[in-house]
């Protein structure tokens, strides 16, 4: 997910993005991939860093509507994410909740805190790049996705 910046609590969803791996590849027909208009505008850094601008969400749907969707994708899905105990599910809970949707109650795995946890010597800031680094990961499928 991405977001109009990173306070939890006053950030809004611009964008959610899935993919179904099985059998160690990316499905590639099975995708999830929708922009979010949300009802502030991101501010310019927030738009460099995300690469997502306030033009590319004009005709977007809402978060009520785009939703729903995804909650349809991800059924009896376990969500794998990456920083997502911290930021894309404390997100996506206060999105719920000032929507009305129902929070979705998949299992969902943490890359970031797992990695912490097995490697707690490693003082470097665990993005996903690093991860892909560490284990020689081939992300090609990934960046096509």
């Amino acid at each position: 997910m991405e977001a109009t910046g990173i306070e939890q609590d006053t950030a809004h969803i611009t964008q959610i993005g899935a993919v179904i791996i099985e059998n160690g590849g990316v499905i590639s027909k099975n995708t999830f991939n929708t922009f979010v208009k949300p009802p502030k505008l991101i501010l310019e850094p927030v738009e460099q860093f995300t690469g997502i601008f306030n033009a590319q969400l004009k005709h977007a749907p809402s978060f009520k509507d785009a939703y729903p969707d995804f909650r349809v994708f991800a059924q009896d899905c376990i969500l794998v994410t990456h920083a997502g105990y911290e930021y894309d599910l404390p997100l996506l809970r206060h999105e719920c909740a000032r929507t009305g949707a129902d929070m979705i109650t998949n299992l969902c795995l943490d890359t970031k805190a797992l990695f912490t946890y097995f490697y707690p010597d490693v003082r470097d800031i665990i993005s996903t790049d690093v991860l892909i680094r560490y284990y020689s990961i081939d992300d090609q499928d990934l960046r096509r996705a």
